[in-house]
């Protein structure tokens, strides 16, 4: 009656959605999934350690992320005409505004813009699941490319590489 008790939760995926994927049927971490490459993606979290680590991951499946810790300032970018294809952000936030806030400030004044929502409080995301994705921490390369993938898929079909 001792120990530790663990439960995972995995998102069902059915073979074919796998296939696509990973259409080699390999698992590796170092054969991402296609997107487009070159995306410009706003990262926002408000620990800026956290922001370059996933900045990192980013800039390694080839995008162009900019962070920042402050969501207005987010805001102040996007105002000002910075183009952007993705918006990543923490859930919990200082200072009054979260990424739930933010989100639905984007989808108010950049419509088609879509969010991503990152948090490692779960629990504190349910309302977020609703209306963004919510992408728990803390996540792999890969993880934030599946998530980021299926994002934009709901949007529009991925354009496959040629190559």
């Amino acid at each position: 009656d001792e120990g530790t008790e663990v439960t995972l939760l995995l998102p069902a995926v059915s073979r074919a959605e796998a296939a696509r994927y990973y259409p080699d049927g390999s698992r590796s971490e170092n054969q991402l999934p296609l997107l487009p490459e070159g995306m410009r993606i706003l990262v926002v979290d408000d620990d800026a350690a956290v922001g370059r680590l996933t900045a990192g991951m980013l800039e390694g499946a080839g995008h162009r992320p900019m962070t920042t810790t402050d969501p207005e300032v987010a805001l102040q970018l996007l105002a000002s005409g910075g183009h952007f294809d993705l918006v990543i952000s923490d859930v919990i936030m200082p200072h009054g505004m979260s990424g739930i806030d933010l989100a639905r400030e984007v989808r108010r004044h950049r419509d088609g813009l879509p969010v991503l929502l990152v948090t490692g409080y779960v629990g504190d995301s349910h309302s977020a699941v609703q209306e963004f994705p919510v992408l728990p921490k803390p996540f792999t390369a890969l993880e934030l490319t599946i998530a980021i993938r299926t994002l934009l898929q709901r949007r529009a079909p991925i354009l496959q590489s040629t190559t």
